[in-house]
């Protein structure tokens, strides 16, 4: 499976990018990734559009003529805006919509650019606040209509390291999604591909009321088994051509150490597309990624292929 869309999607195939701007300081990580990706050959010049949205209602109640002049206007500051950015030569032209909610018009302009969005998040690199990835963000990455890569705003072109492509795997179908873009976005980017899988680590539950000896032995079959798996899913799927680190969790702390250690200039992961439900059991690791990295994190839906 693996193979067969690595096949498919060469580096050769076109990658079209678009970037979801506003007016705050918010948007200056996601303009410097796209001056990175020119500098890198992935874009050519004038080939990322862009839109930034006022929200209606909550920002704007405006109608007709005068609606038409509100955006004519932020469009013109946006052109002020890009123009001064170290983006200027990748951005062509960048729209202007009132429209509510924000994550809505987001969603509609990236399907209808079938383009990767590229957007900025609240916090700042090493910031611990509760609000991190701010509220557009966390409701895109929700609902994935396409891929989403998500920038810190204080990140510079320059400060983008020169190592791989980050790929966080395990063994469900998610990850071949994944797998898939990361080989070409790698492709367009001039990087190698490394992937990451942090291996399960048993329950704690009723190991308690077991010897020392045996919850150690219970633990040492388990990560045995799940490596086994592992070593099993890289073989049937072909990928041992590939670097792989592989290491024990807990998922977030270890794969952000990974890609400190390699200098990775990027983390791709697959996404389950979990609902609220979910999120309340288990954590969605492309969202809590996109978060609290310091480099860019790009979440891939599971259909992507169906959509780019």
């Amino acid at each position: 499976m693996f193979e067969a869309m690595a096949t498919q999607l060469s580096g050769d195939e076109a990658m079209r990018w678009t970037v979801g701007v506003d007016l705050l300081p918010d948007s200056r990580g996601a303009l410097e990734f796209v001056a990175w990706l020119h500098a890198r050959g992935a874009v050519g010049a004038n080939e990322v559009g862009g839109l930034c949205v006022l929200e209606e209602g909550t920002f704007f109640t405006v109608r007709g003529e005068a609606r038409l002049r509100v955006e004519a206007g932020v469009r013109e500051t946006l052109a002020g805006l890009a123009d001064a950015s170290s983006a200027a030569e990748a951005l062509g032209e960048l729209d202007a919509r009132i429209a509510g909610p924000v994550y809505a018009a987001l969603e509609e302009y990236a399907r209808e650019e079938h383009a990767v969005l590229v957007i900025g998040r609240q916090a700042q690199r090493g910031e611990t606040g509760l609000v991190r990835l701010g509220k557009v963000a966390r409701r895109l990455l929700r609902s994935l209509p396409v891929p989403i890569a998500v920038i810190p705003p204080d990140l510079g072109s320059e400060e983008i390291a020169d190592g791989p492509v980050l790929v966080a795997v395990d063994v469900a179908d998610e990850s071949a999604q994944a797998l898939a873009f990361a080989r070409r976005y790698a492709a367009k980017v001039g990087r190698p591909v490394r992937l990451v899988h942090v291996l399960p680590t048993v329950s704690e539950v009723g190991l308690e009321y077991l010897s020392p000896a045996r919850s150690a032995e219970l633990r040492h079959e388990y990560a045995q088994q799940a490596r086994a798996a592992f070593e099993q899913f890289v073989a049937d799927n072909e990928l041992g051509d590939l670097p792989v680190s592989l290491l024990p969790g807990p998922v977030i702390e270890s794969l952000l150490e990974v890609a400190k250690a390699e200098k990775a200039c990027t983390i791709v992961c697959g996404s389950r597309k979990l609902g609220l439900a979910g999120r309340v059991l288990s954590a969605s690791i492309g969202s809590e990624l996109a978060a609290t990295a310091s480099i860019p994190v790009i979440v891939v839906p599971p259909d992507w292929r169906e959509r780019i």
